[in-house]
C-alpha cells in the first residue's frame, strides 16, 4: 500500500509541475506567486527537495517555451532562483539569456527608451548570480560568449561596462 501512495504522490507532483509551467506561460502575473511558493518550499528543511525539483522542472520545461519579447523580464525572478540553485546546470539559462541579449540588440531603436538598459542590467544580474553560485568551469565558455557579445554589441554603455567587469571576475 505504501508504494501505491508514493506512485500517486509522484504522479500528482508531475501534474502540478506541468500546471505551474503552463500557468506561468499564460499569465505572467502569477510568476511572483510561484516564486514565493518556491521560496517557502526552499526555506523549509523537509520540503526543500520539492522546491529544488520544481526549479529543475522549470529549467527543463519553462525555459524552452518562453517567448522572446520585452515581457520576458516577468520571468526573471524565477530565473534568479534557477541561477541560485547549484544543482541545476546553467546551460539552459545561459542560452536563454544569450538569445535575450541578441533580441535586445536587434530590437533596439529610438522608441525603446530605457528598456534596453533596464532589461540588460537585470540579465547581467542573473549572470552575476550564476558567477557567485556555480563553479566557473560549468559556465565559463557560454557565459564568456554572452558577456563578450554584450561588450561588443549592446546599445547601452553602462551594460557594456558591467559585462566587461563580469568577464574579468572569473579570471581574478
Amino acid at each position: 500500500m505504501l508504494w501505491f501512495r508514493h506512485d500517486v504522490f509522484k504522479f500528482l507532483c508531475f501534474v502540478f509541475q506541468g500546471l505551474l509551467v503552463n500557468m506561468m506561460l499564460e499569465s505572467r502575473r502569477l510568476v511572483p506567486v510561484v516564486v514565493a511558493f518556491v521560496d517557502r518550499l526552499l526555506s523549509c528543511q523537509k520540503h526543500s527537495w520539492l522546491g529544488e525539483c520544481l526549479l529543475q522542472k522549470f529549467d527543463e520545461h519553462l525555459l524552452p517555451k518562453v517567448r522572446m519579447d520585452y515581457k520576458l523580464v516577468y520571468c526573471f525572478p524565477i530565473f534568479d532562483r534557477i541561477a541560485e540553485n547549484q544543482t541545476i546546470p546553467p546551460r539552459g539559462l545561459l542560452e536563454l539569456l544569450t538569445n535575450f541579449m541578441i533580441f535586445l540588440v536587434e530590437k533596439h531603436g529610438p522608441d525603446t527608451g530605457m528598456k534596453s538598459w533596464s532589461q540588460g542590467s537585470r540579465a547581467l544580474g542573473i549572470c552575476r548570480t550564476m558567477l557567485m553560485r556555480h563553479h566557473s568551469s560549468r559556465l565559463f565558455l557560454r557565459l564568456s560568449r554572452l558577456l563578450a557579445f554584450t561588450c561588443l554589441y549592446f546599445p547601452d554603455l553602462e551594460v557594456r561596462d558591467n559585462s566587461r567587469y563580469c568577464i574579468v571576475l572569473p579570471l581574478t
